[in-house]
């Protein structure tokens, strides 16, 4: 049985106002650090300890057209990326990479916050003070302690709309080194808790148990794949992404599911080349160039979280073409209204590309996180 507990609370008090950089720095900071990145990765490869997978997956990625297509935020973000790999190494890249994915350690005093506890009756989670205290390797004390917070109200938010016996089926992985909170005996972490809060959003679009293959574009470390092929263990699942987050998910993904035959990245003209070995897969992993090869309505679903608003217009534009190729299903989840960095592109929920011939089965705003939408279409 659950009990209310008011020791939660009054480490949400400490902690407000929040301890965060300004919006003017952070941009500042980004403008500082944005470098070219194919003079950076010629420069910075042959002096580092890097993967030798990701050093082929790098070497390849910059040979592409989709390389010059891609934002400089993102190029400016992959360095970061791959400069933590580097520093921390794969194994810790739940303490280091996903913190510029979906892992949050922002300050409590934000939209993100104020909209979880806006959406909480009550907080009733009742964890020993360890848990919220608990510091995680690479996090500071603080950033532990906001993350623990958040992580709790994720929870409470998850249980009061439904998400407990989502719960009992799924735990984090220990693999990437996360930070976690014991949770009666299961180990939780705000990826998990996201991961579930989609499945369920995704859930209200189709009947899950009819789709066979998934495929998800920008996947990030991989979290939703983890959650959609633990919950549905016989789709297929396809990842789009580009390096070092394809490097990530591939590596992650074929630790926990040694079961599974994977599909690794790998250069191919047609997809004739690789049809017998692309259908017998379990998991596969391709660059973006690579999905223009795939056959008409290979998919079932099509996925898109948190990326398409962190791209040009044109590859917006391509990549919903993609889908009215692809998909017959397809759930995207996006910021309402955003910028990005540099390129200075302006996105908002009602401009993204939708086809005439898509049947709308919802598009709403998230209660989790704050600033968000999410969509469902049917590709008729």
């Amino acid at each position: 049985m659950l009990i209310r507990s008011p020791r939660i609370k009054s480490i949400i008090k400490y902690f407000l106002p929040p301890m965060m950089i300004s919006a003017y720095q952070y941009f500042l900071q980004l403008r500082q650090r944005n470098k070219k990145f194919e003079l950076w990765w010629k420069g910075y490869t042959g002096k580092n300890n890097l993967p030798t997978d990701l050093i082929f997956m790098v070497d390849y990625f910059i040979t592409r057209p989709s390389f010059k297509e891609c934002s400089r935020y993102w190029h400016w973000l992959n360095i970061k990326n791959i400069q933590q790999i580097s520093d921390s190494g794969y194994d810790n890249f739940k303490q280091t990479v996903a913190k510029n994915y979906f892992t949050w350690v922002g300050g409590l005093d934000t939209p993100y916050t104020r909209n979880l506890l806006n959406n909480i009756k009550d907080i009733s989670i009742d964890l020993p003070a360890k848990e919220i205290l608990r510091k995680h390797s690479d996090f500071t004390f603080e950033e532990s302690v906001l993350y623990n917070v958040v992580t709790v109200l994720l929870l409470e938010h998850l249980l009061e709309n439904g998400g407990g016996k989502y719960i009992e089926l799924l735990e984090e992985p220990l693999e990437g080194n996360p930070p976690s909170l014991d949770f009666s005996g299961k180990t939780v972490s705000q990826d998990i808790l996201n991961s579930i809060l989609e499945y369920m959003a995704i859930s209200k679009g189709c009947d899950l148990n009819k789709v066979s293959t998934i495929l998800e574009l920008g996947a990030g470390s991989g979290r939703t794949a983890f959650c959609m092929l633990k919950l549905l263990p016989g789709i297929k699942y396809i990842i789009v992404d580009i390096p070092p987050a394809l490097f990530i998910s591939q590596t992650y993904l074929s630790k926990v599911f040694k079961e599974k035959k994977i599909f690794s990245f790998r250069p191919f003209n047609a997809f004739s080349d690789i049809k017998d070995e692309f259908k017998s897969s379990d998991i596969v992993f391709l660059m973006p160039d690579q999905i223009e090869l795939l056959p008409q309505k290979t998919v079932d679903l099509f996925l898109a979280i948190d990326c398409l608003h962190e791209m040009k217009t044109e590859q917006v534009q391509r990549y919903f073409d993609h889908v009215d190729k692809l998909a017959k299903l397809f759930f995207f989840k996006c910021w309402e209204n955003t910028t990005v960095p540099f390129d200075n592109i302006k996105h908002a929920s009602e401009f993204y590309p939708v086809k005439d011939n898509w049947h709308k089965i919802y598009k709403e705003a998230c209660k989790v996180p704050a600033s968000y939408f999410e969509a469902f279409y049917e590709i008729k």
